[in-house]
């Protein structure tokens, strides 16, 4: 859809409802994968230039490398594309506030969108790297693919805004802590929701089995936490600085 601004007489396009002036918007349409690199830089000088983009067609993982250097990249709509092959998309742009997952998508490696707000993950979606969501601050909302049977260790560290996630329906294993190296040198795990010190209210499926170490270390708001009597193992830490005295638990 498109739109004037009679002040300015630009022309504009609506992505995902936030006007984008069209000259800025650069669509790709693939007509055979692997070729994103090339017909971008018709467009501009450097990959890093790239801060609105729609991608039509297959892609492959030449095509998934170019898009894992749009550093720059403010939104990103890639609903028109489907991935074939099994590589995993990662995408990292601390100014990226709006985008959309292609199809066939397997693997996600890294998604950090520095002002992503909402993540639905579609149901194509078998594994998630450690850390793939780690420090989005404005992080609010998740909902994991009902495939999904394993979230690794710190993949959502320090979303310290993070106060809903919708868990997969087949999940087995919240993953150990992931071992982090400071600057410093200084080593310590990060677990899958650490720190996420907004998140208050847990409801586990029925297929968990197992809660890693330092799964929800520090997750000072949590009040409730409901389990199944599937739930074979909670290991060391999984709960660590947070008030029991506070906490409801229920299990079903």
């Amino acid at each position: 859809m498109f739109y004037n601004n009679a002040n300015h007489n630009d022309e504009y396009i609506l992505i995902h409802d936030v006007g984008v002036k069209s000259k800025d918007l650069i669509v790709i349409n693939l007509q055979e994968p692997g070729l994103l690199g090339s017909e971008l830089l018709e467009h501009v000088a450097q990959l890093s230039d790239v801060q609105f983009l729609k991608v039509i067609g297959k892609m492959n993982g030449d095509d998934l490398n170019v898009l894992a250097n749009l550093n720059k990249v403010l939104k990103l709509d890639l609903s028109e594309s489907e991935v074939v092959t099994d590589d995993a998309l990662n995408i990292e742009s601390a100014e990226l506030s709006d985008f959309s997952f292609p199809k066939g998508l397997k693997t996600l490696g890294k998604l950090q969108g520095g002002l992503l707000t909402k993540i639905v993950v579609p149901e194509s979606v078998t594994e998630i790297s450690a850390g793939a969501f780690s420090d989005l601050q404005y992080l609010s909302e998740v909902k994991l693919p009902d495939n999904l049977q394993t979230i690794r260790g710190a993949t959502f560290a320090n979303c310290q805004n993070l106060q809903y996630v919708d868990f997969p329906d087949n999940l087995q294993t919240i993953g150990d802590a992931e071992l982090t190296t400071t600057q410093s040198g200084y080593q310590y795990g990060q677990g899958a929701f650490r720190y996420c010190t907004s998140l208050q209210h847990v409801d586990f499926p029925k297929s968990l089995q197992t809660i890693g170490t330092h799964a929800f270390e520090i997750c000072t708001s949590l009040r409730h936490v409901g389990f199944s009597e599937g739930l074979l193992t909670i290991k060391e830490g999984a709960f660590y600085a947070i008030s029991m005295m506070l906490l409801s638990i229920s299990t079903f």
